[in-house]
């Protein structure tokens, strides 16, 4: 009888749980990575020291504006300066460095021809309609898209303006010479250490 058994339950397969399959784990999908802007044709990365003058300028956040998805400059937004500076960088083969700050200028948001600002004159030389990439902290919430405007004067100043959904703004200041300046990469030593 014994043997009669074990040759039907051989024949018969193994027997069901009795509450149903096993239960097997299934692995969450892995979630999707948050696209970085590139910050490669600048030359810079959050996390930056740059020495500028009396200051150290650390980057914390940053806005990649791109005309027809070329890059045209690059806000990067600082930490530690006295005023809030902003370094504005423009990428080869029209690279410029430059140190600018918030300014209210109520006639930014119109894009005129030329305007004034602090009794200068500023002409503009470029507006164009550009998309934004946003990284970091300390930076505005623009949204994807925006008016930008680019205005100089004759006293070498530069005057820049970004008019978007959530308002217009506007940055002053000028060019700084790459040769002063020292860059810490992220991730190195710095002087806060």
């Amino acid at each position: 009888m014994i043997a009669a058994g074990v040759r039907w339950a051989v024949r018969r397969g193994p027997a069901p749980l009795p509450f149903g399959e096993p239960f097997e784990p299934q692995a969450s999908p892995a979630p999707e990575p948050v696209a970085q802007p590139s910050f490669v044709a600048f030359g810079l990365s959050l996390g930056d020291v740059i020495m500028l003058r009396d200051s150290e300028a650390w980057l914390t956040g940053a806005l990649v504006l791109k005309d027809a998805g070329e890059d045209e400059v690059g806000l990067f937004f600082t930490d530690q300066t006295i005023e809030g500076d902003v370094l504005l960088v423009r990428p080869s083969p029209r690279r410029r460095l430059c140190l600018v700050r918030a300014v209210d200028v109520p006639e930014a948001a119109l894009a005129p021809h030329s305007l004034e600002h602090e009794r200068e004159l500023f002409t503009r030389t470029r507006r164009i309609p550009v998309t934004i990439e946003q990284a970091g902290e300390g930076c505005p919430s623009l949204g994807e898209s925006a008016m930008w405007a680019w205005f100089e004067s004759p006293g070498g100043e530069l005057l820049v303006c970004l008019q978007c959904a959530s308002g217009s703004f506007a940055w002053r200041g000028r060019e700084v010479d790459e040769g002063s300046t020292l860059r810490l990469a992220a991730g190195k030593a710095t002087f806060r250490e």
